[in-house]
């Protein structure tokens, strides 16, 4: 995880299993929250963004996903 100088976190998850995992975040210090995927189909492509850091991440099987919490 990283704290960007805008107060951004970028949080970095290596998922190399063969099935998909979750994660969540409850912090309401961020106002939106977005993921990128790198994997066989994708090359760091927007794959979830929401309003509010109260819900579940997919972290997608044998990939590199980014994590952005924005304030």
């Amino acid at each position: 995880a990283y704290v960007n100088p805008d107060g951004s976190v970028a949080v970095v998850y290596i998922n190399s299993g063969d099935t998909t995992c979750y994660t969540s975040f409850d912090n309401s210090e961020y106002s939106t929250i977005e993921t990128y995927v790198t994997d066989e189909n994708h090359d760091l492509e927007l794959y979830q963004s929401g309003a509010n850091c109260d819900f579940a991440v997919s972290i997608p099987a044998k990939s590199v996903t980014t994590v952005l919490l924005n304030r």
